[in-house]
């Protein structure tokens, strides 16, 4: 199993809404933490089971650059 060194949204849910996102998620966001663990060394399973096993999900982000000069 893999260890992720950073890990960014890539993609965001069609089934969503767009206000859903309320402007806070970007591609490209790094995400540092789920629900209080930080993500950095996890593998890209480890970080699924956090989210799947929770009923709501708390995101610590690094913004992409571009996106926050804007």
């Amino acid at each position: 199993m893999c260890n992720v060194v950073a890990m960014y949204i890539s993609r965001l849910s069609d089934a969503l809404p767009a206000h859903f996102y309320a402007g806070l998620l970007h591609f490209g966001d790094e995400v540092l933490s789920v629900n209080h663990t930080e993500v950095s060394g996890l593998s890209l399973d480890a970080v699924f089971e956090l989210i799947a096993q929770s009923s709501s999900i708390v995101l610590r982000l690094r913004p992409l650059a571009s996106a926050a000069a804007l």
